[in-house]
C-alpha cells in the first residue's frame, strides 16, 4: 500500500519534498502549467475579423488576474496598455487603446509590436514581441 508519507511531519509529501515550486503555491512546478515560466503567446496575429488568429493569447494569463498588458510600436510609443488581460474582452486584437501619438479605436499597421506582461504577483516581467499581418 502506497500512502504519501510524510516523516517529518510538515504537510508536504516526502515524495515531491525538494521538488521546485517558485510560485509557492502547493504546486510543483513539473505539474503546473502556469508557474514561474514564461507564457506562450501566438506571436502572430491576423486581425482580420476572421476569428483566426484575430488576439493575442496569452496562454494562462486568466490564473494572474492583477496582470497588466504593455504594448510598444518600434518607436517605444504605447499603442496598448490593459489591467486584467484575459484573451477575450481585455485582448489586444491590433487596435490602439492608449491614443498617444494614435487615435484610440485605430487599426495598427502591420508591423512588429513589443509587449511586457507583469504577471502582477511579484514575478520578473515577460518582455517579447508579436506581429501583426493582415
Amino acid at each position: 500500500d502506497f500512502q504519501d508519507e510524510d516523516s517529518d511531519g510538515d504537510g508536504i509529501p516526502d515524495a515531491i519534498e525538494g521538488v521546485e515550486d517558485c510560485d509557492a503555491n502547493g504546486v510543483p512546478d513539473y505539474l503546473d502549467p502556469y508557474s514561474c515560466n514564461e507564457f506562450e503567446i501566438n506571436q502572430v496575429i491576423t486581425p482580420n475579423d476572421d476569428g483566426i488568429n484575430d488576439l493575442m493569447i496569452i496562454s494562462g494569463i486568466e490564473n494572474f488576474p492583477n496582470n497588466s498588458v504593455n504594448i510598444f510600436n518600434r518607436w517605444g510609443v504605447a499603442v496598448f496598455s490593459i489591467n486584467g488581460y484575459d484573451n477575450n474582452k481585455n485582448a489586444f486584437g491590433g487596435i490602439v487603446n492608449n491614443g498617444n501619438l494614435l487615435a484610440n479605436s485605430s487599426r495598427l499597421p502591420d508591423g512588429t509590436y513589443f509587449y511586457v506582461i507583469n504577471r502582477g504577483d511579484g514575478t520578473p516581467v515577460q518582455k517579447g514581441f508579436v506581429v501583426i499581418r493582415k
